[in-house]
C-alpha cells in the first residue's frame, strides 16, 4: 500500500453490517466486473454481516462466463414478484451502506432508485465512478475521469486499502478495463491503465482468455442481428448511422445484447466524425454514441437527458424512431459545422 495514501472506503464502513453494491442499468462490462470484484473482495475480507451484489437488470450472457456471476441478484420488476426478490429487496431496506459503481447520477440506478428514494438518503452512499458528467451525489465520492475504466480506479482503490484481489477478482477487473478501452484502442487508455492492466496479469487474470470470449465469441443470431444492421447503416455528412427496430430483434431471436460493440464497429468508417445506433426501447429510443473530430458525444447526450465521455456516450430519448433521429443527427451536424468539420455526401 502507498505510504501516502489514508484509507477512506474502509473507514467509513467500518461501523455499518450490511452493504449493498450496485451498478448502473443496462450494465455494460465495467459496471459488471466491478460489481462482481468489490463486493467478491469485500466478502473476502469478512468483516461485515452482509454484502450483497444488486444489479438493476440481469448480467449480459456475454459476462456469465466470470467467476462467481451468479452472486450478484437482478432486481427486475419480474424477479421482485418472487421469494428470491423478496430477499434482494429486504436487503437493499436494511442496507446501512449502498456502494455505487460506474454510474454518473442516482437515475442511473434504475428501479433501485425509483422505488426507493429515501433508502439513498438515510443510507451511506458511496460513488465510485469515472464520468466527466458525475452529479457527485455520495457521502463519499471517489470520481477519476482521467480513469479508462471504473476497473482501472477500483483496481488502484483496493491495492491502496487493502482489498483482496485473487486471481478471480483480477480477471474480473481486467475485463472491465479492457470492454471499456475496447481492448486498450480508446483514447482514454493510458500509461496508467497499462500498468493496471499488468498488475491484474501478475495477480493472475488472463488476458487472452478475456479477449477470446469477449471479441472473439459470437452467436448465430448476434450474426443475422449485425448483417441486418448493416445493411441499413446510413453514411452521409461526416456521419454514420443505423437503427435497430423491435422487429428486427424478434426476427433475429436476439436482444440488446447482441448489439454490443455494434456502435463501435459502425465508427470505423474513416469518413465519418461520429457514429450513433439508435434502438427501440419500449416507446422510447435508446442512442448509443462514438465521436471524433472535437465533437464531445458527452455534451450532445446530455442535452437529451444522457451523459458519458467526450468519444463515448448515450441517452434514451422518448419518441419514434424517426423523431428522435432527426433530433439528434441534427444538432450533431449544427455541432459539426460549428467546428468547421462537416463532410459532403
Amino acid at each position: 500500500m502507498e505510504a501516502e495514501y489514508t484509507p477512506v472506503l474502509l473507514p467509513l464502513l467500518r461501523t455499518v453490517k450490511r452493504i449493498v453494491v450496485t451498478c448502473h442499468k443496462d450494465p455494460d462490462g465495467d459496471a459488471v466486473a466491478s460489481l462482481l470484484a468489490l463486493s467478491a473482495s469485500l466478502n473476502r475480507l469478512g468483516r461485515w454481516q452482509d454484502v450483497r451484489a444488486i444489479s438493476p437488470n440481469p448480467v449480459p450472457a456475454s459476462y456469465q462466463f466470470l467467476p462467481g456471476w451468479e452472486s450478484i441478484e437482478p432486481y427486475s420488476p419480474d424477479r421482485m414478484e418472487t421469494p428470491e426478490g423478496a430477499r434482494t429487496r429486504k436487503a437493499l431496506l436494511e442496507a446501512e451502506a449502498i456502494i455505487c459503481l460506474d454510474a454518473g447520477d442516482l437515475g442511473r440506478l434504475g428501479l433501485l432508485y425509483s422505488q426507493h428514494p429515501s433508502k439513498f438518503g438515510s443510507a451511506i452512499v458511496v460513488n465510485i465512478d469515472h464520468h466527466p458528467s458525475n452529479s457527485q451525489f455520495g457521502r463519499l465520492n471517489l470520481v477519476d475521469p482521467s480513469a479508462a475504466a471504473v476497473c482501472e480506479l477500483l483496481t488502484e482503490l483496493m491495492e491502496r486499502e487493502d482489498l483482496p484481489i485473487n486471481d478471480e477478482i483480477a480477471n474480473a477487473l481486467l475485463l472491465g478495463i479492457v470492454t471499456d478501452t475496447l481492448g486498450f484502442r480508446t483514447p482514454a487508455t493510458s500509461a496508467r491503465t497499462m500498468r493496471v492492466a499488468a498488475a491484474l496479469m501478475e495477480r493472475g487474470a488472463s488476458l487472452a482468455h478475456i479477449n477470446e470470449r469477449i471479441f472473439n465469441t459470437r452467436s448465430s443470431r448476434t450474426l443475422r442481428l449485425w448483417g441486418g444492421v448493416l445493411s441499413r447503416t446510413r453514411v452521409e455528412g461526416g456521419l454514420v448511422w443505423a437503427d435497430i427496430t423491435s422487429q428486427m430483434l424478434a426476427e433475429c431471436d436476439a436482444s440488446m445484447e447482441d448489439a454490443d460493440n455494434l456502435v463501435d464497429f459502425i465508427a470505423g468508417v474513416p469518413e465519418s466524425s461520429a457514429a450513433f445506433l439508435f434502438s427501440e426501447q419500449g416507446g422510447r429510443i435508446r442512442v448509443s454514441m462514438r465521436t471524433n473530430d472535437g465533437l464531445n458525444a458527452s455534451e450532445l447526450a446530455q442535452l437529451f437527458g444522457g451523459g458519458g465521455h467526450a468519444r463515448a456516450a448515450g441517452c434514451t430519448v422518448p419518441g419514434t424512431m424517426g423523431d428522435v433521429q432527426g433530433r439528434v443527427l441534427s444538432e450533431a451536424r449544427r455541432r459539426l459545422e460549428s467546428l468547421g468539420r462537416v463532410v459532403e455526401g
